[in-house]
């Protein structure tokens, strides 16, 4: 058979198989072709079939070579062998939890706060971020209960890092917006002026109008109850806390502080 007959029944077999015709039409232009060429019809066919098998073929190996199944590697392992170290984010904030960076070699970054204590969580985490396949179990060469693992493990390849927090930085805040007002001994001053209400001057607290907290908070990306969680936590407010007070005509609510949280001097302004 010569090369335009063997190139024409190739090209008609590379159509075929891309869908770009019915095989009514091959067959239909394969008699045409030899009634016209010095050619038989069923060596055309004989070239088109062959053609058409090894394109089937290729596709073939194509997909069998995509279904193999990837490595699975188990969690201790992973970390073991894929994990260059941990950050680990120390918040100053005495009410948020720490927060862990896991660098791994391939230079992406799982993040969590207390996903890793959970085996099955922490391999979602990586999955979600990488291409490792990761088990959700150990291998038989650990012999720790996860949480004893990942423990130890953070022990020796952390990194500290510490983040001043929001609640930190409001307290600061208020600590110096505290430092520059007066301290009152009558409630209905401090009321009305916002100022720090000192009922006695031996008294190891004072009284904060609600209204001055309100104005610091604004600032952050924190609530009135976020702050008062991180000041109890730090043993800063009184043991009532907060309340409401009959003051200027009116009822107030006050945070009952710790006389040491700021550097309040005592006394009435005008003394």
């Amino acid at each position: 058979m010569g090369r335009l007959a063997n190139n024409f029944a190739v090209a008609l077999a590379e159509c075929f198989h891309a869908g770009n015709t019915e095989r009514t039409t091959i067959d239909a232009l394969l008699k045409s072709y030899a009634g016209n060429a010095t050619v038989k019809k069923s060596t055309l066919e004989e070239t088109f079939a062959d053609t058409l098998a090894d394109l089937e073929s290729d596709v073939g190996d194509e997909d069998s070579g995509g279904d193999e199944s990837p490595t699975v590697i188990p969690l201790d392992v992973f970390l073991d062998d894929h994990v260059e170290k941990v950050i680990k984010h120390v918040p100053t904030d005495a009410s948020a939890d720490a927060r862990y960076t896991w660098v791994l070699d391939t230079g992406e970054r799982v993040e969590t706060v207390r996903q890793h204590n959970a085996l099955n969580h922490f391999a979602d985490e990586i999955h979600d971020v990488s291409e490792y396949v990761v088990a959700r179990e150990t291998s038989d060469a650990c012999d720790l209960a996860w949480y004893l693992y990942v423990r130890l493990f953070i022990r020796e390849n952390k990194v500290e890092r510490e983040e001043t927090g929001e609640r930190t930085l409001a307290i600061e805040d208020l600590q110096a917006d505290l430092n520059r007002r007066e301290v009152m001994s009558e409630i209905d001053d401090a009321a009305t002026s916002r100022q720090i209400y000192l009922p006695d001057e031996d008294a190891d607290y004072v009284w904060i109008p609600n209204k001055i907290i309100q104005f610091i908070v604004t600032d952050y990306e924190i609530d009135m109850q976020d702050l008062a969680r991180e000041m109890d936590n730090r043993n800063q407010r009184g043991p009532r806390q907060s309340e409401v007070k009959d003051a200027a005509s009116t009822q107030m609510r006050f945070w009952q502080l710790d006389r040491d949280f700021a550097d309040f001097d005592g006394g009435d302004s005008d003394d």
